[in-house]
């Protein structure tokens, strides 16, 4: 998709201001979250892996793929697998078709995911959120006493990053 000049600065701003938001936060001790509903769970990841979302289009199925990935889609020029994250994480589906692609920066690698709904920013107290993540999956407790499922990007797509990256050709 491209934009147009005015667009291109409108979203250079707006992630500008964002990213200030995110400085501030960690010296108050809070860490930003992307949140986002999975079926019945809510979710989280850093919001320093998300890099954009868009409409869960264009993206085109990939022949004898495992059903956790859906397909690959274009992003400025490169090719970027897209998964279905409720079955990547073997959970119950979701309450309404994913409408949503999620993507992520996971060092110089993309990534995307399916969504709900565009996610929306979470702080959690960096007390919380400092609690060692070894696992793709965690679970947090809020204040509100809601579970929050902490996903760690790099070690949920390493494996299928790594794989594609040894693939021939």
């Amino acid at each position: 998709m491209e934009y147009s000049a005015k667009q291109a600065l409108a979203l250079e701003a707006r992630a500008a201001r964002l990213r200030g938001y995110r400085s501030g936060a960690e010296e108050e001790g809070l860490r930003w979250l992307a949140e986002f509903p999975l079926g019945s769970r809510r979710c989280g990841l850093a919001l320093e892996s998300l890099l954009s979302c868009r409409r869960l289009t264009g993206i085109v199925p990939v022949p004898l793929a495992p059903p956790e990935l859906l397909g690959i889609f274009r992003h400025q020029g490169r090719f970027v697998p897209a998964f279905s994250l409720a079955t990547l994480l073997g959970l119950e589906g979701w309450h309404r078709d994913p409408e949503v692609l999620v993507l992520l920066q996971l060092g110089e690698r993309l990534a995307a995911f399916d969504c709900e709904e565009v996610p929306r920013m979470h702080a959690i107290p960096l007390s919380k959120a400092g609690q060692a993540q070894v696992e793709a999956l965690s679970s947090l407790f809020l204040e509100d006493g809601q579970a929050l499922s902490l996903i760690e990007p790099s070690l949920l797509f390493g494996k299928y990053l790594q794989e594609a990256s040894l693939a021939p050709g």
